[in-house]
């Protein structure tokens, strides 16, 4: 077996779905032979076969069973190993020539294919080897230009051609096989060649070249040489890389672009859960997180200074605090009755100072009514208002009738030990983080990967020419709702510049 792992490691390209090496090494084979044996070259041409329809068996199977014998292959594995593939052109040569005569006796197109494909297998004699042998090294040149040539070509036509562009796109969910067609490009663009032989990038620089373009091309290039140095790419790399083997698939590169393009806020909390959680355990710690955001924070600011890495320390302990104390919140029913209202809002102290109304209606419900901050409004009479947004509580609030019982909910959470010894020994799981992710995104500067990579931060769509038009059902389910100031596509010096707290754009609820 691992004799098997070498032959197909050591032919790079032969094995993946590009074949782009043994095209190339097939097409330096076919020059060969017109140039050194024009006549049985003109004749398969005559009749319509080409070395390609017979040598792909040759190249990838090297010449075991066809068209050599068993031991006539292991002896000519011998001279492989020891002289390389230079031994490849020598031995279909000479097969070629050995057989030169039975060739040109076929005069039909058919019986010709036939005979390649089927009636090749003859043992070679002394003589034929002793040819090979002596030209060892004659052709060392003619295949490494020629290799050069038409790797040039073929990188161009599998640049431009992928043939399972339409099963990709609807692996993955893109919009047409255009827009994977274009991916491909952009994922091969930063070293054609390299990244044909293995459909991956093995360099992070590739990779962060690839991804730039893909998602973010408005970006000015210090989005790339940031995330390099500071590390953001190589993580983004690593968490692509799933397997540990060092390469980050196309596969894998479209599922990641996929979830910035189109995917639903879970899978983008879970794309950012992982990036944390750089031990693979399943859980997110204290060094986890602070690892994380200086990750972050050094790609969007650069280097800060002690002062502001102290700052991120008491951030990454909010939220390891925050996400914890969720496994240990308490849920207080109460009941009240009014004469008349408005007590209709969830009533939150971050919207305050924002909305002069709600502030209005927060002391007014405080003092008269005796609602408390931080309860949320679940049923009045018959009503539930479980699921309303404040127009539609209005609304309610006209149609109930007083005497009116109303029943609040209140989430108490106990008092907790915030000690560094403490906050080191916990751990928040993905549905701990993805809470703390969906109540603190937008006003939190620990979270503002997860306010622009992940919620808010769209990419750049492909273009119109390489996407075709999505239905309106569909854009719904993949867009979330949101007002025209949000649908704007923030820049990271819009998001990140000013390290002020994101005001609240949307509807109070």
């Amino acid at each position: 077996f691992w004799g098997l792992c070498v032959l197909i490691e050591i032919r790079l390209g032969y094995y993946t779905p590009t074949m782009a090496s043994l095209k190339v090494d097939q097409n330096v084979l076919n020059r060969m032979i017109s140039y050194k044996h024009p006549k049985l070259y003109r004749h398969m041409g005559k009749l319509g076969v080409s070395i390609f329809a017979f040598t792909t068996s040759w190249f990838l199977c090297l010449f075991m069973q066809n068209p050599l014998p068993y031991n006539t292959t292991l002896q000519f594995w011998d001279y492989l190993f020891c002289y390389g593939d230079e031994m490849l052109f020598l031995m279909a040569l000479e097969i070629l020539l050995h057989r030169s005569e039975d060739l040109l006796a076929i005069t039909n197109g058919d019986e010709l294919l036939s005979f390649t494909l089927h009636s090749f297998q003859k043992e070679l004699d002394k003589t034929s080897f002793t040819r090979i042998v002596q030209k060892i090294g004659s052709l060392e040149y003619e295949i490494s230009v020629l290799r050069t040539y038409f790797r040039k070509s073929e990188t161009i036509k599998a640049a431009e051609n992928r043939f399972d562009c339409s099963t990709l796109a609807n692996k993955y969910g893109f919009t047409g096989a255009q827009e994977v067609q274009h991916l491909w490009k952009l994922f091969v663009s930063p070293e054609p060649w390299e990244v044909l032989l293995t459909e991956s990038h093995s360099k992070v620089s590739w990779f962060a070249l690839a991804f730039h373009r893909a998602c973010y091309p408005k970006e000015p290039d210090s989005f790339c040489a940031h995330g390099l140095m500071s590390g953001f790419l190589h993580r983004l790399f690593d968490t692509l890389d799933v397997h540990k083997t060092g390469d980050v698939t196309f596969k894998r590169f479209l599922k990641a672009v996929h979830t910035l393009r189109y995917g639903s806020k879970e899978e983008r909390t879970k794309l950012c859960f992982r990036f944390y959680d750089f031990d693979g355990d399943g859980k997110i710690n204290f060094d986890d997180v602070k690892l994380g955001i200086d990750i972050i924070s050094n790609m969007i600011e650069g280097c800060r200074s002690d002062e502001e890495k102290k700052g991120r320390m008491q951030l990454c302990r909010d939220l390891i605090n925050k996400g914890w104390l969720f496994t240990k919140e308490r849920e207080i029913i109460i009941e009240k009755v009014f004469d008349s209202g408005p007590f209709g809002l969830q009533l939150k102290t971050n919207t305050i100072s924002a909305y002069p109304l709600v502030k209005k209606i927060l002391i007014e419900s405080s003092v008269e009514k005796g609602i408390q901050i931080g309860w949320q409004l679940v049923r009045i009479n018959e009503i539930s208002f479980k699921h309303c947004n404040d127009s539609m509580i209005y609304d309610a609030m006209k149609a109930v009738k007083f005497p009116a019982q109303a029943i609040f909910r209140q989430v108490v959470y106990p008092k907790i030990d915030e000690s560094d010894e403490a906050v080191r020994t916990r751990k928040l799981d993905f549905t701990q983080f993805s809470r703390v992710i969906q109540m603190h995104a937008k006003t939190s500067a620990i979270f503002r990967l997860h306010g622009a990579i992940l919620q808010h931060w769209r990419p750049a769509m492909p273009p119109s020419s390489v996407r075709s038009s999505r239905s309106s059902s569909q854009a719904d389910r993949e867009q979330p709702q949101a007002t025209p100031s949000r649908m704007r596509r923030f820049s990271i010096r819009n998001w990140f510049g000013s390290g002020k707290k994101a005001k609240p754009t949307g509807p109070v609820t």
